[in-house]
This record gives structure tokens, C-alpha cells and sequence, in this order.
């Protein structure tokens, strides 16, 4: 369905998290509604590192299990978003 692919385009498939043109139009949608954000970003330096040593599926693995404590231990209220990850 049109939605079921919408849905597909705006999550990362590895993470599951949603991505950057979601995160986007959310952060616009809550700068008009709240007038002020915190918008806090943060990089793995050298992950590729880890996929070049272990193959992509071990470091998809670690990158799932990274993001899954983040989002545990921010809670409900906060959002998590995977900015990078495009695969060409």
C-alpha cells in the first residue's frame, strides 16, 4: 500500500528508526507547535571501522542494540532518529 511504502521510506531499515526526511518535517511540526527544542546529535567516529573488521550484518547488530539502550533510556517523551545510513 501507498502508506506501507511511506512508512517503509521514512524508516531506517536497520535501526528502525525514522530518518532524516522524517525528522525533519517533526522538528519543523514541533518548532511551529512549541516555539523552542533540544536537538541533541551525536556520531559513532570510525564505525566503519567495525564493518570493515566484522562484515556490515555484525556492525548492523551493534548499531541496532546501540540505538535500542538510547531509545530505553531516554523514554517515551524523548525522540531518537537515525540521520545517517543512507545506502547507495
Amino acid at each position: 500500500s501507498m502508506t506501507s511504502l511511506q512508512n517503509g521510506a521514512s524508516v531506517d531499515p536497520v535501526t528502525n528508526l525514522l530518518n532524516l526526511p522524517h525528522c525533519l518535517t517533526e522538528l519543523s511540526d514541533l518548532c511551529d507547535h512549541f516555539g523552542h527544542l533540544l536537538l541533541l546529535c551525536f556520531t559513532f567516529p570510525n564505525f566503519d571501522s567495525i564493518n570493515l573488521a566484522f562484515g556490515r550484518p555484525v556492525g548492523d547488530q551493534i548499531l541496532k542494540e546501540i540505538c535500542s539502550k538510547i531509545e530505553s533510556a531516554l523514554g517515551p517523551a524523548f525522540r531518537l532518529f537515525r540521520l545517517d545510513g543512507l545506502r547507495g
